[in-house]
């Protein structure tokens, strides 16, 4: 914290979100020396799909399995839900064999696939199947946070239903029920009620071109780029 206020003294802060401005003026940090400046994709890059929700719903994790991620919590969303819903998992990570314990545990195993680390390829053609993105983030036990992941914003452009918690920068990047889903963090029956409810909305083509929308008027790296330029 010291070391940020110190910084500010000589220098633009620029954090990434909303949420984070905020922490630093907590810490200490003045205003006018703070800028949000997001983190962004090429929207360009990414096809946009508007599609019909079929059963099994196909829902996609795709993040390193580390506690902040939440994924502990998927797996017990899972377990809330029937054989309509089925989640893949992939990135691999340093608790992925907990995960896979966890959800022999709990008797999900038909349901909850664990691919591992793949190529971007793999990812590409996965969430080119998927209906629904899940990223069900929390602070973790050391109080380590997300920003806002690049990963949503992708799965946002590109037309997938996203369900995602109240959880650092997320809002400003998800407007609940708008663009997307949010849940408290670490509420497993929430995530399984989203699930249930984003797969059933009839308002799904609504809310997918309302997430194309805000990644590209907010979270396009090409603006975010001419702005850094702005700013320096």
């Amino acid at each position: 914290k010291e070391e940020y206020v110190k910084l500010s003294k000589n220098s633009r802060l620029l954090p990434i979100s909303n949420f984070w401005k905020s922490r630093l003026e907590n810490w200490g940090a003045p205003s006018n020396s703070i800028s949000v400046l997001r983190m962004g994709v090429d929207t360009g890059k990414f096809a946009f799909y508007d599609r019909p929700i079929a059963k099994p719903v196909k829902i996609v994790s795709v993040a390193r399995a580390t506690e902040k991620k939440g994924l502990e919590y998927a797996i017990r969303a899972m377990a809330e839900l029937n054989d309509d819903y089925h989640l893949s998992i992939i990135g691999g990570g340093a608790l992925e064999k907990h995960l896979i314990t966890l959800s022999k545990e709990l008797g999900v195993t038909n349901r909850v696939t664990f691919y591992g680390a793949k190529p971007p390829s793999f990812v590409k053609s996965t969430l080119d199947e998927s209906d629904i993105f899940l990223l069900p983030s929390v602070t973790d036990s050391v109080g380590d946070m997300e920003g806002v992941p690049v990963a949503l914003m992708e799965a946002m452009a590109s037309g997938l239903i996203v369900i995602s918690t109240f959880h650092s920068g997320i809002p400003e990047l998800i407007d609940h029920e708008k663009s997307g889903f949010l849940v408290p963090e670490r509420d497993s029956v929430a995530i399984s009620a989203a699930i249930v409810k984003a797969s059933s909305s009839n308002n799904l083509s609504s809310i997918r071109q309302n997430a194309r929308a805000k990644v590209e008027q907010e979270f396009n790296s090409k603006t975010l780029a001419q702005d850094l330029f702005t700013l320096m």
